[in-house]
């Protein structure tokens, strides 16, 4: 898949939500698409990879100026919380931890299978 530019994914977010009723979520990379693949409703939500969390946070930067609705990104924290950088964006959610893989090791959730 070639890579867009944040102007580029953003225009074409903004033309298939004229098309159709889904949501979009807007992830930095293909891991994050995979993990999102399993717990989104794929009728209902459609993910799209912006390759990079400069590059989501510039997406739902031109979407919010552009007052497009339905649509969230998500980025991981990184070390945002020790350099004190928050990004002001709506509809930006920023993860707790470092990585989604922090996030899912912190949790309590279990799986019911053996492994």
């Amino acid at each position: 898949m070639a890579q867009r530019t944040p102007h580029g994914l953003a225009n074409s977010i903004r033309l298939k939500r004229q098309l159709n009723s889904k949501c979009f979520v807007v992830v930095e990379g293909h891991d994050d698409r995979l993990f999102f693949e399993n717990v989104l409703d794929q009728d209902k939500c459609q993910i799209e990879v912006a390759f990079g969390k400069r590059n989501v946070t510039a997406v739902m930067s031109i979407l919010e100026t552009g007052c497009v609705p339905g649509v969230v990104g998500v980025v991981d924290a990184d070390f945002d919380h020790i350099e004190d950088t928050h990004p002001s964006i709506n509809n930006l959610i920023v993860l707790e931890t470092v990585d989604l893989e922090a996030l899912l090791i912190r949790s309590r959730a279990r799986s019911t299978e053996s492994w």
